[in-house]
């Protein structure tokens, strides 16, 4: 068997965990609604990111 399944799981759980410990942060510091606002900066800060880096120029391939 492959170690590859293994470490996408261990992956997922370490960002389960990291945005699990940062959410409570967020609300401990801010309040509750905070959180969604930083979700959703997140999320536009990961849509925008390969537009960024097409039109900057691209100096690799985006799959390989």
């Amino acid at each position: 068997m492959s170690r590859r399944p293994r470490l996408f799981v261990g992956a997922f759980n370490v960002s389960i965990a990291l945005g699990s410990f940062a959410g409570g942060r967020v609300v401990d510091g801010v309040s509750i609604s905070a959180v969604m606002w930083v979700g959703a900066a997140l999320a536009g800060a990961a849509t925008a990111k390969p537009g960024i880096e097409i039109s900057g120029g691209l100096t690799r391939p985006v799959f390989s």
